[in-house]
């Protein structure tokens, strides 16, 4: 729902594990559904856009785990070798009405992480 040439927020986020580069994630997000954000909240926009979701009601996510070679911008954000995997989650985020409210690529330095999940069967 995000046409080419819109308008759109990005955030990017480098988060630290022991003072280590451990998670860096981009966010777009649609100027359209909060034009009444300033320059001032850009800094804050995630959590502040992260409550605002809550409100407007997200329904539904996409979420897609790869491994994948990074670009050159992850590489450094990471502080990691070009020929060092990392788990890229996709995350594309609707409202009630179908609106793409969020798209996300967030990188985990393997090294750092450790994914455990459990099922009901």
């Amino acid at each position: 729902n995000i046409g080419l040439g819109e308008k759109v927020y990005c955030i990017e986020r480098l988060r630290f594990i022991d003072a280590e580069p451990a998670v860096f994630e981009i966010t777009y997000i649609p100027y359209d559904l909060y034009r009444d954000l300033d320059e001032g909240e850009i800094e804050i926009l995630k959590f502040e856009y992260v409550k605002r979701l809550d409100e407007r009601k997200t329904v539904r996510q996409l979420k897609e785990f790869t491994a994948v070679l990074p670009e050159i911008k992850t590489q450094n954000a990471l502080s990691i070798g070009e020929r060092t995997p990392v788990l890229q989650l996709e995350v594309i985020s609707f409202l009630e009405s179908d609106i793409i409210c969020e798209y996300s690529r967030v990188y985990y330095n393997q090294s750092r992480f450790k994914f455990l999940q459990s099922i009901e069967l």
